[in-house]
């Protein structure tokens, strides 16, 4: 199985699963249908049913340590897709606060905010300036040239404003794409943990179990 283009499963997982799930099923076979009511002949020699049941049960214990061991590794990268990433807020109101964390995404909107906040109040102070006569702006400014500077200062916070609501369109669509994503990637959750909990897991050491326990 896949997630975003990875293995889920690694190959030594697979492999151990196979012959965890091989093993424990042949002994269970064997047991319930009494095939080891007699010796075994193996090279020149017979295998006495209790050596039998001694070595087939540490083969299917040791295949059962060993499948444990590859699936606790996979579980470790397995669990990170499930998670909500998310990051220290690093601003000064928020430190020590009970949720000083927030998603990358939530970030991105909160920072675009103070940006918007501060384009706003520059727009604002050029209204202020402008009630101003020119004339006493000039005096104040000496030699600058006041009406060349509040043009370029209110064509830049009018560029900003078009910048900031282009970037808080393309937030809002990328938040309405992960919202249609997801039910899906819901529905994409609850099968790989069914698969991973219960058929690579549960199953083979369930039969291991039985195998073992089985009289």
């Amino acid at each position: 199985m896949k997630l975003n283009g990875y293995e889920v499963f690694s190959r030594q997982t697979v492999a151990s699963w196979r012959l965890l799930v091989f093993a424990s099923s042949t002994l269970i076979a064997v047991k319930f249908f009494d095939y080891n009511s007699e010796a075994w002949p193996l090279l020149d020699r017979k295998i006495a049913t209790n050596e039998f049941a001694i070595i087939s049960s540490v083969t299917v214990a040791f295949l059962a340590v060993s499948f444990v061991v590859n699936w606790y590794g996979d579980y470790i990268g397995f669990a990170k897709w499930f998670k909500l990433a998310h990051v220290v807020k690093n601003t000064i109101g928020e430190i020590g606060g009970a949720k000083n964390t927030e998603t990358p995404l939530e970030g991105l909107e909160r920072r675009l905010r103070a940006i918007e906040k501060s384009n706003k109040n520059a727009k604002d102070r050029i209204l202020e300036l402008e009630a101003f006569s020119i004339d006493d702006l000039q005096y104040v400014q000496g030699d600058r040239n006041v009406s060349k500077d509040l043009e370029t200062l209110r064509s830049t916070t009018l560029s900003n404003k078009d910048t900031l609501d282009l970037m808080a369109s393309n937030v809002g669509d990328l938040k309405a794409l992960l919202g249609d994503l997801g039910s899906n990637f819901s529905q994409v959750s609850a099968f790989a943990k069914t698969l991973f909990w219960v058929w690579y897991l549960l199953l083979p050491l369930g039969l291991a179990s039985f195998a073992l326990l089985m009289r």
